[in-house]
């Protein structure tokens, strides 16, 4: 595995890719923004250097659970599922997060004051699990500035992940890739669900019987699946998550790959299972976050999306591939934090 995987500086724009259902392979696709332009540069960094950091937070990951599925029943994972595992630090904010905004009572809707507040709650004990500590360190050797420290790392966290924009020129300020991912939005073009691709809040839903499953269309393996279902009178017809996997774990594999594989490049690596993963970042173009402007901000722009596909099991895999330091690049100016949210002042 000594393949290098090289981002080099390009503009680049386009639609989402359609789903690949004949390729087996595990895919995780990042829209950042909606149409979005953006000038990248990343330094290398070898397949082999990728797999190494994977392998560490996945081993790293030990609120990991172990679920078994039932894909022929209504109800889709174990019972009390979340009751043996609400007490993690991270998954105890994440559930506070989902009850904001599943607030049938908030009559002027989103309390964005409140979300805010459990937000900062969620991102202080995120940064501070194994899992996080040991994506901070690793990015260090690959000179990101926002790694340098915590305040720091904590910023760029939420400047990906929480900072809200408009999905739609015309649309209204308030999506964000956390929204996306970990709590899910409705297309009200299609009546489709969009997003939600976390198996906790499917199984947060599925407790409040929120969810309907459709008849299995899916395939499952030990640490991702594909599923089909109904949410409030919306349909998604193919949504996939990891499963068992912990928020900081999803979130921190995103984080590298958004970083070090921006626009088409590929971002491969393997679970202990060893099945495989590629990875493709489609940056497209979003006035909030023009990088034309500012070629050097990809620190500041956020995530559309982010999801796994599952993939083949490669044979004889070497999951624990040796860390071995990256040979010292040019690395390009990252911006300024001029852009940074008031939330952390």
């Amino acid at each position: 595995m000594n393949e290098k995987i090289t981002v080099h500086q390009r503009e680049r724009s386009g639609q989402m890719a359609p789903f690949l259902f004949a390729n087996i392979y595990f895919t995780v696709i990042f829209i950042v923004g909606s149409n979005f332009v953006s000038s990248l540069k990343i330094r290398e960094i070898s397949v082999r250097n990728f797999q190494a950091i994977v392998a560490s937070l996945w081993e790293a990951d030990t609120s990991r659970q172990r679920l078994i599925l039932n894909n022929q029943q209504s109800k889709l994972f174990p019972p009390k599922t979340l009751t043996k595992y609400q007490t993690k630090p991270t998954v105890e904010k994440l559930l506070e997060i989902f009850k904001i905004y599943d607030d049938e009572k908030a009559i002027d809707g989103l309390d964005q004051q409140l979300l805010d507040v459990k937000v900062k709650q969620f991102l202080y004990e995120l940064v501070r699990t194994r899992v996080f500590t040991i994506l901070r360190d690793k990015l260090k050797l690959y000179d990101v500035p926002s790694a340098e420290n915590v305040d720091e790392f904590t910023k760029f966290i939420y400047d990906i992940w929480f900072k809200r924009y408009k999905r739609k020129s015309t649309g209204k300020m308030g999506s964000s890739a956390f929204q996306h991912v970990f709590i899910g939005e409705s297309n009200e073009e299609t009546n489709e669900v969009s997003g939600l691709h976390n198996w906790i809040r499917y199984s947060y839903l599925e407790e409040k019987g929120l969810i309907q499953y459709d008849p299995y269309k899916g395939y499952m393996r030990e640490f991702v699946a594909t599923i089909s279902y109904k949410l409030n009178g919306k349909s998604k017809p193919f949504g996939s998550m990891f499963v068992g996997t912990s928020p900081e774990f999803e979130m921190a594999v995103f984080t590298l790959c958004y970083l070090f594989m921006p626009g088409d490049e590929k971002c491969r690596f393997l679970l202990s299972d060893c099945t495989q993963i590629k990875a493709t970042t489609r940056p497209l173009q979003n006035s909030q976050f023009d990088t034309h402007k500012n070629p050097s901000s990809i620190e500041h722009v956020p995530l559309g999306t982010a999801y796994p596909v599952v993939g083949e099991v490669v044979k004889d895999c070497n999951f624990y591939e040796e860390m071995v330091p990256a040979p010292p690049v040019a690395v390009p100016a990252w911006g300024n934090r001029n852009t940074v949210d008031t939330l952390f002042g």
